[in-house]
C-alpha cells in the first residue's frame, strides 16, 4: 500500500515532473537509480558488514574488549543513536549544499511520519562525484570518525555507537555502489534526487561533437 505523501513531497513531485518534461524536450532520457525501503534496510546490513568487521578487528587488536553493555550504556548508545539520525541528514544537506547552485536554498529537510524517519533531499542537479561525496559524508563523520575515537579511548559503547551509524549509512552506500557502476562515458549526465523514493534519477544524452 502506497503511503500518503506530505505536502513537501507533493510539491517536489510536481517540480520533478516539470524538470523531467524540460529535460526530455532537450533530448535527455530518464534513468531512475532507486531502491525500495525494505531492500535498503536489508542491503544496509550486507553492504556495511565489511566496514563493521574492520572496525571490530582494529578495536580488538588495539586492546579493546567486547562485553554486553549494562543498562545505562545501552540507553546512552540508544539515545545518541536516535539523535544521530537527524544529524546524519543535516550532514548530507551541508555537504550537498556546498555543491548546489543555490547552496542551502536547494536543500530541503523533512520527516516521514509513517516510517519515523528524517530525510534530506537536494533539489538542484549534482555531478556524480558531488552526489557521492554528499552521500558518504555522514557515515565518515558519524561512523568512521566516532570509531576512531572509540578505538583510541578503548570505549566499547563508543564503538557500538559508531557501528549503529555505519549501518545507518548502508542505504547511502547501496546507492553509491549503483552510482559508481553507472556508466557516464560519452554522455552528458546530471543527477537529481528522487522527490519521494530512496535514491536519485539520472538524466542523460549522448554528447554531440
Amino acid at each position: 500500500m502506497a503511503r500518503e505523501l506530505t505536502e513537501k513531497e507533493k510539491k517536489r513531485t510536481e517540480l520533478f515532473k516539470e524538470t523531467t518534461a524540460k529535460m526530455q524536450d532537450k533530448g535527455y532520457s530518464v534513468k531512475p537509480i532507486t531502491i525500495g525501503v525494505v531492500e535498503a534496510n536489508v542491503m544496509a546490513v550486507i553492504v556495511m558488514l565489511p566496514l563493521v568487521a574492520v572496525v571490530a578487528a582494529v578495536y580488538y587488536l588495539a586492546g579493546g574488549s567486547f562485553y554486553f553493555p549494562d543498562y545505562w550504556e545501552f540507553m546512552l548508545v540508544f539515545l545518541l543513536g536516535v539523535v544521530s539520525m537527524p544529524v546524519h541528514e543535516f550532514i548530507h544537506g551541508i555537504t550537498w549544499g556546498l555543491f548546489a547552485e543555490n547552496h542551502m536554498k536547494d536543500i530541503e529537510y523533512g520527516f516521514i511520519v509513517q516510517m519515523l524517519t528524517p530525510y534530506c533531499t537536494c533539489l538542484a542537479p549534482l555531478k556524480k562525484n558531488q552526489y557521492i561525496i554528499g552521500s558518504m559524508m555522514p557515515t565518515l563523520v558519524l561512523g568512521v570518525l566516532i570509531a576512531v575515537v572509540g578505538i583510541l579511548t578503548n570505549s566499547f559503547w563508543v564503538i557500538l555507537l559508531s557501528v549503529f551509524n555505519i549501518w545507518g549509512g548502508g542505504g547511502d552506500f547501496n546507492i553509491i555502489i549503483r552510482l559508481l557502476r553507472y556508466n557516464t562515458k560519452g554522455k552528458d549526465v546530471i543527477f537529481i534526487d528522487h522527490p519521494t523514493e530512496v535514491g536519485l534519477v539520472a538524466f542523460e544524452k549522448e554528447k554531440t561533437s
